[in-house]
């Protein structure tokens, strides 16, 4: 998906909304794929495999041996195939995992594809190709659709910390950008050394200010990194949140747009000083 949204020259208001509204985006999407999953999963369940006892559908014949009269029973008067089977949980998933507003956007793929992502290829295999529905294929289709919920489940979870995480950056950034409008009013070139001397001092808290709040989300998104266990070459969780940013770590973009403004008062001010001496 292409980036859509830049926070260049936006105002850190707006920037936080946008970061806000990804987060929430993403939150409910994820919501709405683990509820489509946990209903494919109650239809997988309804289910009966090629060789599970069928209920109520067998008939009794009465036959007549050599060794006298008996009683059998004969194979369910509908039995259904494996073609039948695979066909309904076709059906199944198209109705509920691919059936998700969003997922044509999203995702795009056709069902052998989608089943061979989200369950791997063996299981992909077995549900588009397969010669049987047996009790242990059901069991392994069912143990990957609890765990496709799982992880919707974290995902979850994660968005909720890291709209904590936002929150907090958000609370500290704030009073750095407003302290720093005031400087747009301050005729620094008529400043005496001392009011100098005050205003450089301030810069530097506030540099610090930005430098903390940056390290501080750093050190989130690296435990996100070993909380998901991804490797060196994976991307990181933020690189899918923020998808539709022209940045991937939008605090740290706006940490750094406070910073370099920042950094250009210092060189304003520091410049005046010199004057002075």
């Amino acid at each position: 998906m292409a980036a859509t949204t830049s926070l260049e020259e936006k105002p850190l208001d707006e920037a936080f909304d946008s970061i806000y509204q990804a987060l929430q985006r993403e939150r409910t999407r994820t919501e709405t794929e683990r509820d489509a999953f946990e209903e494919f999963g109650n239809q997988i369940t309804e289910i009966q495999p090629s060789n599970a006892p069928s209920q109520g559908n067998t008939t009794h014949k009465r036959v007549t041996t050599t060794g006298g009269t008996g009683v059998y029973e004969s194979p369910p008067l509908s039995s259904p195939s494996t073609t039948d089977h695979l066909a309904a949980i076709r059906d199944a998933y198209e109705e509920t995992v691919m059936s998700v507003p969003f997922y044509e956007a999203e995702y795009g793929d056709t069902y052998e594809q989608s089943i061979c992502e989200e369950f791997g290829q063996e299981v992909a295999s077995a549900l588009t190709r397969g010669s049987e529905f047996n009790p242990m294929v059901k069991q392994i289709v069912l143990a990957k659709v609890e765990e496709a919920q799982t992880e919707r489940e974290a995902l979850i979870h994660t968005c909720d910390r890291e709209h904590e995480s936002v929150t907090e950056a958000e609370t500290s950034l704030k009073p750095v950008r407003n302290r720093l409008r005031s400087f747009d009013s301050i005729p620094l070139d008529e400043q005496g050394f001392g009011a100098l001397e005050d205003y450089h001092a301030q810069l530097l808290a506030m540099k610090d200010r930005c430098e903390q709040v940056a390290a501080t989300r750093q050190a989130t998104i690296d435990r996100y990194r070993t909380e998901y266990n991804l490797s060196v070459e994976a991307p990181d969780i933020c690189v899918y949140l923020y998808k539709t940013f022209e940045t991937d770590y939008p605090v740290l973009f706006l940490c750094g747009e406070l910073a370099r403004k920042i950094k250009n008062y210092r060189h304003q001010v520091e410049h005046i000083m010199s004057t002075c001496l």
